[in-house]
């Protein structure tokens, strides 16, 4: 599939489901309407809009994890998924999860496997082909997380009141993927989902 910024895009068939396996890199929302972006930590905290940035502010980081986007972006109705693609909703997520095991053990299925991108030991063998790499987050401060290949946060379209959203997150030693809330300001990596 293909986005409003012309990126191509490898999918995958998980049980019922069809999802992206890579992560979204659209600066554009699917009618072609541009998503901010804004690098700047103070400015992001204070967002109340859909914006998107790269992991570190480095653009050499889009290609292997896209960008990050926050909840704003990730739940706008103009949708920052490829037309025919939507964000996954907190539901669609448990039904991938539910489909690979449950929360204990998908998380190994869906992340690559090997330390190439993820640190060791990385407890995965990438069994659904879904491939999740480690495209850590940004905080609702407008800080980076933590090291590169310890962790994978990725957006629902599932808001939780006035201030929170839920995420899915992935660690590197752990097969679990568990579903959290967090600041609808966090920057987290988004996987579209087929219509």
């Amino acid at each position: 599939c293909s986005d409003a910024s012309e990126n191509h895009y490898a999918t995958v068939k998980i049980g019922t489901q069809t999802w992206m396996a890579e992560n979204l890199k659209s600066d554009k929302y699917c009618n072609g309407i541009d998503i901010v972006n804004e690098p700047n930590m103070n400015n992001w905290s204070l967002l109340t809009g859909g914006a998107w940035c790269h992991l570190n502010n480095d653009i050499t980081m889009e290609d292997k994890y896209g960008k990050l986007y926050n909840f704003y972006a990730a739940s706008d109705s103009r949708n920052p998924c490829p037309c025919g693609w939507h964000v996954p909703t907190k539901l669609e997520w448990e039904t991938l999860i539910n489909y690979l095991g449950g929360t204990e053990v998908a998380g190994g299925k869906v992340k690559q496997s090997g330390d190439q991108y993820w640190q060791s030991p990385n407890v995965a063998d990438n069994q659904s082909y879904f491939t999740a790499l480690p495209g850590r987050a940004r905080t609702n401060l407008g800080y980076f997380g933590t090291d590169n290949g310890e962790d994978a946060f990725f957006y629902t379209k599932t808001g939780s009141g006035s201030n929170y959203a839920w995420v899915v997150g992935l660690g590197y030693s752990s097969a679990g993927i568990f579903p959290s809330e967090t600041s609808k300001k966090f920057g987290g990596s988004i996987r579209c989902i087929k219509d």
